[in-house]
């Protein structure tokens, strides 16, 4: 069976987020996403854990950014539809 297109198979969201020393592990925070339907994956965490980035269905990207602004010790800091875009993005933030 051929693969779907590039196209077909859905566009997505990287976002690139600091959590502050509040929440001890990512898990906390993925189980607050599933509980509100939104379903993330860890793309990339910081040696620090201070800086992770997620990847989200386009679909889901607005309510995550809205349920990421409202919780405690967590900060948006940039989203694209690009990994490295975010990585680079982040990487400027670190430093």
């Amino acid at each position: 069976m051929a693969r779907k297109s590039k196209a077909a198979r859905g566009k997505r969201r990287w976002v690139g987020i600091s959590i502050d020393g509040e929440y001890s592990s990512i898990d906390g925070l993925i189980k607050r996403t599933a509980e509100n339907s939104i379903l993330v994956k860890v793309a990339w965490v910081s040696s620090d854990a201070k800086y992770i980035i997620l990847e989200v269905r386009l679909e889901h990207y607005r309510d995550l950014v809205r349920l990421l602004d409202d919780q405690q010790g967590v900060t948006t800091v940039t989203s694209s539809g690009k990994i490295r875009l975010v990585k680079e993005r982040l990487d400027r933030n670190c430093d």
